[in-house]
């Protein structure tokens, strides 16, 4: 007895599900511009039906259909290219005009059948991607119909939709014609400025890539066009010109190859707003240019002609890279905080926001949360935010790009400068030495000559005089660092002095040798070679310690002396000292870092040489 119960119910249950009492939505009622019927919307529950089957949706009864619950759509997934839904409306009110549109964001084609309460059932014009704007009835990207309806007459409208590729899914809106005429009208001048200022600011990069030639700017200004292509295509206007019959495969997927592409350039500009590179940032670097490559392959897969099945997976799988997309982003941006950079924080601020509204939609479009997607037009505006925040970002990098221009040209000047006082004092010194030395050599031969008959004096005096030119000689050649490694000349040029009377000098040396470029072996020879000049010039040392240290991403270069020190404000000292000078734009010049540490008791500098740009 409790068995049969349990079944009588089970029954009741189950047919109570399956017959339901379809309610009318009752247009009286309508308080807002624009109301989704959804939840008043029937659908039929078989899959294997097409545009022709009117007749037979006309005559199922209510049990081949099931009463939709979503308040934001009719959701009919991945899997149901084409189907059917039916809803009531009641006219309670005085006005006779009203649009049904359906958002032709999700579906191909709409195909309205209206049935009146006398039987009489009226067909609507199919409207769909393959139709240009100007033969429409409304200047709409969105599909919409008018129906005229008598006060309180009641009608059942059937719907059929289709969509080859991608998310099926029904977006009904009931609206007053005075409301959509309005709303329309709005929301055209709207988009078409919004087009307007994106396609500006994407010439942005194009005129300050003209200004200073950095990849960063032309990346810029193609991501930002393919934002515009993406809105183009997400709002149905650029389909709506576009359309040729033999391409409808390919028209039908343009938006998600648009939004492939949106997805390849943000990664890509990306990776170079916040300036990752394959030596500092291997990881973010080569994984962004890896997601941006493959997403631009897949954009143009998209474009071609390809099997329908390939086009199905590929526009399923637009769903969920997103996510990826996020991670990664989210992911480069804090290992870019650590750099403390404004540009990371602004594109933070756009990121967030465009992230937040993003992930929303594509939660609304897996059916997790509701009460979204009719309500998507307000979301076209959304990206402007990132792409604004890009534009700050731009003009800091713009501005500090040019101060560092102006900088290194005032440098250049000084180093210009530097270099004929160097080459002055150079002069100076070849003639102080050829007076001093050769000069002086060549005046005690002469009085060997014309006062002695020594013969072995004269022999002495000119192979004295022969060292000293070719000392000369030696000090002005050039030392050719594709030949000799760098250790053995400095160790070469530290021997040179073991035999100073007052100092003695040692030299140590680290790491596993790693070859640099041989312009920056010679300019750290040469800064070497100053600094060891100013300890026997000027440091009144007893003490000396060269050192090199190859480590795993630098190269290290120590001197220290046990001295008087450097006296003066190290900043002045290096402005008015030319040997120090000199250094100091060496350095630069092969991106080192230059560090002085002074007292009374002796100097030490160090000098840190990055294998990064200064490597064979």
């Amino acid at each position: 007895m409790r068995k049969r119960y349990l079944l009588q119910l089970l029954f009741i249950a189950f047919y109570a599900n399956a017959v339901f009492s379809q309610p009318a939505f009752e247009l009286g009622n309508i308080s807002a511009a624009s109301v989704p019927v959804h939840q008043y919307t029937a659908v039929y529950k078989e899959h294997n039906v097409t545009i022709n089957d009117i007749e037979k949706i006309k005559a199922a009864p209510d049990s081949c259909f099931y009463l939709n619950q979503s308040i934001q759509e009719i959701n009919y997934g991945f899997y149901r290219p084409f189907s059917w839904c039916k809803f009531i409306l009641k006219n309670n009110s005085d006005f006779t005009d009203w649009i049904i549109k359906i958002h032709q964001g999700k579906v191909d084609s709409v195909q309205l059948y209206v049935q009146r309460s006398n039987g009489e059932l009226t067909k609507y014009k199919l409207i769909g991607r393959f139709e240009s704007l100007k033969n429409k009835s409304f200047f709409s990207a969105d599909y919409a119909n008018l129906v005229s309806l008598a006060p309180n007459e009641k009608v059942t409208c059937y719907l059929y939709t289709s969509r080859k590729f991608s998310r099926h899914a029904a977006i009904i809106t009931i609206e007053k014609e005075q409301d959509f005429n309005g709303y329309n009208k709005l929301f055209n001048i709207g988009i078409w400025a919004l087009f307007g200022i994106i396609f500006l600011v994407s010439c942005i990069g194009f005129v300050l890539n003209f200004f200073i030639n950095g990849r960063i700017y032309i990346f810029y200004s193609i991501y930002t066009f393919s934002f515009l292509l993406l809105l183009l295509s997400e709002t149905g206007f650029l389909n709506a010109f576009i359309f040729k019959a033999r391409l409808e495969d390919i028209i039908y997927s343009f938006n998600i190859s648009t939004y492939y592409c949106f997805l390849a350039w943000h990664i890509l500009f990306t990776v170079e707003l916040l300036g990752l590179n394959k030596r500092t940032d291997k990881r973010g670097y080569w994984l962004g240019y890896t997601l941006g490559i493959t997403f631009c392959i897949i954009a143009f897969l998209l474009l071609i002609p390809i099997p329908d099945i390939l086009r199905w997976w590929l526009c399923y799988a637009s769903y969920y890279v997103a996510f990826l997309v996020d991670a990664f982003i989210i992911y480069v941006i804090i290992a870019s905080i650590k750099k403390r950079k404004l540009v990371v924080v602004i594109y933070l601020i756009g990121f967030l926001y465009t992230t937040i509204v993003g992930t929303i939609l594509t939660l609304a479009d897996l059916q997790i949360i509701d009460n979204i997607n009719h309500h998507i037009d307000i979301f076209y505006i959304t990206p402007l935010v990132e792409i604004i925040c890009m534009v700050i970002s731009l003009s800091f990098i713009f501005s500090n790009t040019i101060k560092e221009k102006i900088n290194s040209q005032i440098q250049l000047n000084e180093i210009q400068r530097d270099i004929i006082n160097v080459q002055e004092e150079e002069r100076k010194r070849i003639a102080q030495d050829l007076h001093d030395e050769v000069g002086n050599s060549l005046a005690a031969l002469k009085n060997i000559i014309a006062y002695s008959n020594n013969k072995y004096n004269i022999e002495e005096e000119i192979e004295h005089i022969i060292n000293e030119v070719r000392n000369i000689s030696h000090n002005l050649m050039p030392i050719d660092f594709n030949e000799y490694a760098l250790t053995d000349i400095v160790r070469q040029t530290i021997d040179k002095f073991k035999e100073h009377p007052i100092i003695k000098f040692e030299y140590i040396q680290t790491g596993n040798n790693k070859k640099l470029q041989p312009v920056t072996e010679l300019i750290i020879y040469r800064i070497l070679n100053e600094l060891i000049s100013n300890i026997t010039k000027h440091a009144n040392a007893t003490k000396a310690l060269v050192q090199l240290t190859y480590q795993e991403n630098s190269l290290i270069l120590s001197v220290e002396d046990d001295g008087i020190g450097i006296t003066n404000n190290i900043n002045e000292t290096v402005k008015k000292g030319l040997g120090l000078k000199n250094i100091k734009h060496r350095v630069g010049y092969i991106n080192a870092m230059l560090t002085i540490e002074t007292n009374s008791k002796g100097t030490l500098i160090i000098i840190e040489i990055p294998y990064a740009n200064n490597q064979q």
